[in-house]
């Protein structure tokens, strides 16, 4: 768990390296200047923003890291995404996501109801060993599933769901006793002035292309502001583990306005540590999810764009 704590703090340190407070406050009435220096708009992007065409930046990454910039131009109120944020069912609802729930405050067993694993986890948490095992386990959770697996008989594979259910609850219980919350993680960066935040977690199951299904848990602080040359809202998602591909993610969006146009804009940085990257096909599999960020990425920002433009999520 300590690894998990230092890669999610690694992530949030690389996310905000990619924003520069002090910039927004050089440039005054510059929406964007909050993202230099890693990212710059010119006056032909801003040209494109204005015909309402998402733009997607690949950032400089370390090796076995990925990140993404996207913007897109808001016709809506910074509250929209607040709201929205809150219907996170709905929010990210998409082919990508098999299923999703937010958990409940404090988290009970009965939010994970929904979530069960496919066939190719079952099988793989059956052949785990300690310090080998194609789903992201502790060895002291190897350990267990085995236990259960020996003990469950014809019944292995409901008593392996049930498990895994009760390990997904005490990641989060343990995450929330000691992880570093992330208002304060960006509240300590030179610029960000939090007026008010909360949080929430949810988990949700996704799977992209023919890659294998992820059950993953994320962290979910909703940051507001109102200083100038800072975004009236962003959301941190911070994920507290994933089943398979990331070692550790952090998402931002907001919403960033300009005043002297009287204009909005949707902004996604995401920056994740993903285990494909390494060894001979590092760079070929880097090629590969690069490609399809840059495919996929204004599809999916134009999709929360277009949720947001349409009022308040459903009920």
């Amino acid at each position: 768990m300590g690894l998990i704590r230092a890669s999610c703090a690694a992530c949030v340190a690389g996310v905000i390296l990619t924003m520069s407070g002090d910039a927004a406050a050089t440039h005054g009435g510059d929406p964007f200047a909050f993202f230099e220096p890693a990212v710059t708009l010119g006056e032909a992007d801003r040209e494109r923003l204005d015909r309402r065409e998402p733009i997607v930046r690949i950032l400089p990454a370390r090796e076995g890291e990925l990140g993404v910039f996207v913007v897109s131009r808001l016709d809506a109120p910074p509250e929209a995404l607040i709201a929205w944020t809150h219907a996170i069912e709905a929010f990210k609802q998409s082919p990508f996501v098999l299923a999703i729930r937010r958990f409940s405050e404090p988290p009970v067993p009965e939010d994970l109801d929904g979530l069960r694993l496919d066939d190719v986890d079952l099988e793989e948490i059956r052949a785990c060993r300690p310090g080998r095992c194609g789903v992201k386990l502790t060895d002291k959770e190897i350990v267990s599933m085995a236990a259960v697996v020996a003990t469950g008989g014809e019944a292995w594979t409901e008593a392996v769901q049930h498990e895994f259910r009760r390990i997904v609850l005490a990641r989060l219980e343990t995450y929330r006793e000691s992880a570093e919350g992330i208002t304060t993680s960006l509240a300590g960066y030179p610029g960000i002035e939090p007026t008010d935040s909360e949080s929430f977690f949810y988990w949700s199951k996704e799977r992209y292309g023919r890659a294998k299904p992820i059950v993953a848990v994320t962290h979910v602080t909703i940051i507001r502001s109102d200083a100038p040359g800072q975004p009236a809202v962003l959301v941190a998602g911070r994920e507290v583990f994933a089943t398979h591909y990331r070692v550790a993610s952090l998402g931002l969006t907001a919403v960033v306005c300009d005043p002297a146009r009287d204009v909005g804009y949707l902004v996604y940085v995401n920056r994740s540590q993903v285990d494909l990257l390494g060894g001979v096909f590092g760079g070929l599999r880097r090629i590969f999810i690069e490609g399809r960020i840059r495919s996929e990425g204004p599809g999916l920002l134009a999709r929360a764009r277009e949720r947001l433009e349409s009022g308040g999520p459903p009920p």
